[in-house]
């Protein structure tokens, strides 16, 4: 195989600027090129352009997976709406996502009948065959007569799907496991059938080898990366990557050979379209477009985008309520997804209209469940399904304490990262320590097992009191969280009503029933929620630890932020606002011991900050103190005034300690006296 090498060339850029279709001039016509989307999910209005943009360059076309679930249209049709799109678009080589599974896997082989799906790593148990073929071989030009290269396109789907849609969907009628997706725990099972699929496509003529993998490089879901499949094999030429929704043009990693393997991926609701090239000296480039900056479509395809729209829109836009708020499924300030690993305004709504409409104790909801903001103005019936796009159904159960705080525990395993169990919640408050490694323990499924060490969720409160691990509270949520199988801990619990509702219409529900048809801001108006989650990024501090510089700015920091600080903020703000400069090297010395005139000196520089008249205690005569000669030239005006405002005291024995290191309980003393001068 030709090796494979990243060159910038003048043509390149210049194909960037002049629009979707490069301008080649005198250049030899590229072996293939490929377009390639992922994580689709169900967003169907745009594919009529991806047809028409394909069919200009007679280009292969490839979808990553995540393409038949996430929108109104494919939950009311349960798929059927972007398989018929996806199928008149023509696609030549697609994957499973572990979203493909999301209604079932016996509608997953009724929908799709695997056309042109390929997965080296989805088997059923019995007898350990695979569901579809491991890879497709195309030829560049669409003619296997002729002599021209043949490119091979192996599939790959995250071994953690079962735990990332509803388990029980992969079981048999007596709760056995019918398939496996080679979750071995340890990536072995996958790499070498991904190694013996390259291997037997190369045997069979294929010049190039491009995995499609619905992997991603999200926190936690290794050793099952895109990355580290690549550099666990030998012989893929590219990576098309898909599931952690990331926009990446290219980024290159290293094989088990060292050999460079290109990897791309497109974002997520067709934002963007990835063109692939593989040029004639071998070499391999990879660019995305924005769909939005397309405007020819395909009138064959658009037919089909028009005929689903006219039968969706009836329901979807019909008006249910007004919103006052934009409730938050994305960051608004970065435009990133937020909804995994933070409490937002959103999760907040969600998880009381599960309390209010069930009348339970607690509403818990899965971040990975939750889909879509809510827009300030009219909301409608599609904006709700949007939200709630797989169609779950609520349930109430009896949960005891234990069983909550172990839930809350698992969807906190990964923070800071992303976790689609990262719970938001109702009825209940908690505290997460961060700095806490977590101890969460699970199968290869993806399956919770248990605890090993100290819980990161501490200070549960429910209803405004601590909750008792043995007591038994009520609560209201959906049958994936309750009964799939991947939250063990609920295994057990009694189900009190099953089966009450679809999840989005527990929304509609709770707007037009409890709300009057308004969702007002109050209580929702901070996008980041109303503070049911605490995050606690250090440990607490010991009374007789002694102060560093850190933590003396920090806590001079927290006295004007009111709340909890990052020491880095607080450090950064200190030496902003002269309360605290670093070292002439440039340092700030964050680690050094305080001493107790330093940690005076932070506090008279605050004084003089924050405008209180620090003349007080400028007669104080601390040449009293047996010590006096230790003073530093620099510290004598803050101890004058520390000291004669009540501040400082000396010690038991007549002297100051100026130099003394001071402890946390010292420091903490000085700061409340301050507070009540």
């Amino acid at each position: 195989m030709r090796k494979v090498r990243r060159i910038l060339s003048v043509i390149c850029m210049l194909s960037l600027v002049l629009g979707a279709v490069p301008v080649f001039g005198a250049q030899k016509e590229p072996v293939a090129v490929i377009y390639y989307t992922n994580d689709i999910h169900g967003v169907y209005e745009n594919m009529a352009k991806i047809k028409a943009l394909a069919e200009k360059e007679d280009a292969i076309l490839v979808d990553a997976g995540d393409a038949i679930q996430g929108s109104i249209a494919t939950t009311l049709t349960k798929g059927q709406a972007m398989v018929d799109v996806m199928d008149a678009v023509d696609y030549d080589v697609q994957i499973p996502g572990n979203h493909e599974f999301d209604f079932g896997m016996d509608r997953f082989m009724e929908i799709d009948r695997l056309r042109d799906y390929v997965c080296v790593n989805l088997k059923t148990l019995d007898d350990g065959k695979l569901v579809m073929e491991p890879y497709k071989i195309i030829d560049a030009d669409g003619d296997p007569s002729t002599e021209d290269d043949q490119i091979a396109f192996v599939g790959a789907v995250t071994p953690l799907t079962i735990g990332s849609t509803t388990p029980a969907f992969f079981q048999d009628e007596n709760g056995d496991w019918a398939y496996t997706f080679l979750s071995d725990g340890t990536g072995e099972e996958l790499y070498n059938a991904a190694q013996e699929a390259i291997d037997a496509a190369k045997n069979e003529g294929a010049d190039y080898v491009i995995c499609v993998g619905h992997l991603g490089e999200e926190l936690g879901t290794n050793p099952y990366m895109s990355s580290d499949l690549i550099r666990n094999t030998v012989g893929f030429d590219a990576l098309i990557d898909a599931h952690a929704h990331d926009i990446v043009e290219e980024k290159w990693v290293k094989d088990k050979n060292g050999e460079d393997v290109l990897m791309t991926q497109t974002g997520t609701k067709l934002a963007y379209v990835g063109r692939m090239e593989i040029a004639s000296d071998g070499t391999i480039s990879a660019r995305l477009i924005d769909v939005a900056t397309l405007t020819e479509t395909d009138p064959e395809v658009q037919a089909v985008v028009d005929q689903i729209a006219e039968q969706i829109n009836e329901v979807s836009l019909a008006v249910i309520a007004d919103s006052e708020v934009a409730l938050q499924f994305n960051d608004p300030v970065t435009g990133k997804r937020l909804i995994r690993h933070a409490e937002t305004n959103l999760g907040d709504f969600i998880t009381d209209a599960y309390r209010g409409v069930l009348g339970t104790e607690i509403g818990m909801a899965n971040g990975g469940g939750i889909r879509a903001n809510v827009e300030i103005g009219d909301v409608t019936n599609g904006d709700l399904i949007a939200v709630h796009p797989f169609g779950n159904t609520m349930c109430i159960a009896e949960v005891t304490g234990q069983q909550i705080l172990d839930a809350l525990e698992m969807g906190v395993m990964f923070y800071p990262g992303e976790s689609g169990s990262f719970l938001q919640v109702s009825g209940l408050t908690y505290e997460l320590h961060s700095y806490i490694p977590s101890g969460v323990k699970l199968s290869a499924e993806g399956d919770f097992l248990g605890v090993d060490g100290e819980y990161r969720v501490k200070n549960v409160m429910v209803g405004g009191e601590p909750m008792d691990v043995n007591k038994i509270y009520t609560l209201g949520s959906h049958n994936y969280l309750l009964q799939s199988g991947a939250y063990t801990m609920f295994n057990d619990a009694k189900i009190l009503r099953d089966e009450i509702m679809p999840d989005n219409e527990a929304l509609i529900t709770y707007i037009k029933d409890n709300l009057g048809g308004v969702l007002k801001a109050d209580g929702y108006e901070n996008p980041y929620g109303a503070g049911r989650i605490t995050v606690v990024d250090e440990a607490p501090v010991d009374a007789s630890a002694k102060v560093t510089r850190g933590l003396a700015v920090k806590m001079l920091y927290e006295l004007e932020m009111e709340e909890s600080a990052a020491t880095a903020d607080a450090v950064r703000w200190a030496k902003e606002n002269g309360i605290a400069a670093g070292y002439t090297d440039g340092t700030f010395g964050e680690n050094d011991l305080v001493t107790r005139q330093q940690m005076a000196t932070f506090l008279h520089k605050y004084a003089m900050y924050k405008g209180i008249d620090v003349s007080v205690g400028e007669d104080t005569n601390i040449l009293s103190y047996d010590d006096f000669m230790e003073i530093s030239d620099y510290a004598f005006p803050a101890l004058q005034w520390a000291c004669g405002s009540g501040i400082m005291k000396g010690r038991t024995d007549g002297t100051l300690d100026p130099r003394g290191t001071i402890i946390y309980s010292e420091a903490q003393w000085m700061i409340r006296n301050y507070e009540g001068m």
